[in-house]
């Protein structure tokens, strides 16, 4: 191709032709032009292709976090749901209410639910931070999904955190200490099946400090029940739109 032109423009030097020439120059420019715009649109081609599958892998990769998330969410829910039913059991009765209503077994149940209030949600961010360490986030066309991810991973995970420190807190220094030692609790829930070996006197004796623990704690571990609530939404939602955007791949 470049001898064909070599030719032609020796050709037309050799013509003394000026305007033949100029055209045939103009022409040249043109074809060059043309080149270097096909060039770059196939490259450009290429980095949009490169671009979505790196996209499709990170999406990938959240989804197995917040999946994972998911499930959890849904367990540690469930007995945090349960330790402040049982919280609130303790706070509307007085120690005689409590045994004219449950039996025995129901009371060792609600004493070991109490203690679940501390059970702890720990968000993955392994996927969240291989996009946000790497300055992946602008692959992510989808402004919705990065939006929610964001709002997420900075602001309501680090809620939970913070709200979570408290209620572990007060369930390792103020509650724990009552059920685990005060009513020795092991032996009120775990071993002894029989209703002669339950210790009334001691539950009675440490009644009062239970309700006392029971009722400081309760309205933050209800936040936290809350909170925990609200981001099994988020990461159902978030869950849902990564695989929308997966289907259009």
């Amino acid at each position: 191709m470049l001898t064909f032109l070599r030719k032609i423009r020796r050709s037309l030097i050799e013509s003394g032709s000026t305007r033949r020439y100029l055209l045939y120059a103009i022409g040249e420019i043109a074809l060059v032009v043309i080149g270097i715009l096909i060039a770059l649109q196939i490259n450009n081609w290429n980095e949009a292709r490169k671009n979505r599958l790196v996209e499709q892998n990170l999406y990938e990769n959240l989804l197995t976090n917040l999946q994972g998330d998911s499930l959890d969410l849904v367990r540690v829910l469930n007995r945090v749901n349960g330790g402040t039913e049982s919280q609130k059991i303790i706070i509307e009765n007085t120690y005689e209410s409590l045994i004219n209503k449950y039996s025995i077994d129901e009371i060792r149940l609600i004493l070991h639910r109490i203690t679940n209030v501390g059970i702890s949600f720990f968000p993955r961010y392994n996927a969240y931070n291989q996009i946000t360490n790497n300055g992946f986030l602008p692959l992510l066309k989808s402004e919705k999904i990065r939006n929610s991810l964001v709002e997420l991973y900075e602001r309501h995970y680090s809620l939970y955190k913070h709200v979570d420190d408290v209620v572990e807190q007060k369930n390792q220094f103020d509650l724990h200490p009552v059920i685990s030692g005060d009513l020795l609790a092991q032996a009120l829930i775990n071993e002894l099946k029989t209703p002669e070996r339950f210790d009334h006197e001691k539950l009675k004796l440490h009644y009062d400090e239970l309700g006392k623990q029971c009722r400081s704690s309760y309205y933050i571990t209800n936040t936290s029940r809350d909170i925990l609530g609200g981001l099994q939404e988020e990461v159902s939602d978030l869950i849902m739109n990564i695989r929308g955007e997966l289907k259009s791949h």
